[in-house]
């Protein structure tokens, strides 16, 4: 639903779908109109259905094995989850050497201060968190804190950007 709601009331925003776990997934996020999903991992049936859909995925990987199985499904984007922290750079640091033509998205355990860490590295253009919306403000409905907090991580992409 909310898929719906933002795709008919603000028709620019790129909007994607997730958490999605299998085939089904891929088929109702289409169906409610979205533009990409993003997975915590990457299974057959779910690769499958991305691909044949024409879905495009932000497929979940850690290890270099992972890697290797995303990319010969034809995905080259992919999101490190999860990334715990800091540590997640060290492995993308890692990884970006042996996969060079993959990009990352780290998710999961990252806070502000890790920022810059990643944007630093040349195969992580983008990072992902729910830090821009914590619960405690969303239960409040604190947009304004949500808002600020939007518009920190639109600064950490202003900075790559220059």
């Amino acid at each position: 639903q909310a898929v719906e709601a933002v795709r008919r009331h603000v028709p620019e925003a790129t909007v994607g779908a997730g958490t999605l776990l299998c085939a089904a997934d891929v088929q109702r996020a289409l169906d409610a109109g979205a533009q990409f999903g993003v997975t915590p991992g990457l299974v057959p049936d779910l690769a499958q259905a991305a691909v044949r859909l024409q879905l495009p995925l932000l497929p979940g990987v850690w290890t270099a094995s992972e890697v290797m199985q995303a990319m010969a499904w034809g995905f080259e984007a992919l999101k490190l989850f999860p990334a715990n922290g800091p540590q997640g750079a060290d492995q993308i640091e890692h990884l970006q050497g042996v996969f060079p033509r993959a990009r990352f998205c780290p998710t999961g355990g990252i806070k502000p201060e890790h920022i810059p860490r990643y944007l630093a590295l040349r195969s992580c253009p983008t990072v992902g968190g729910s830090w821009v919306t914590p619960q405690a403000l969303v239960a409040a409905r604190d947009y304004g804190g949500i808002t600020a907090l939007a518009r920190q991580a639109a600064g950490f992409a202003a900075a790559r950007a220059a």
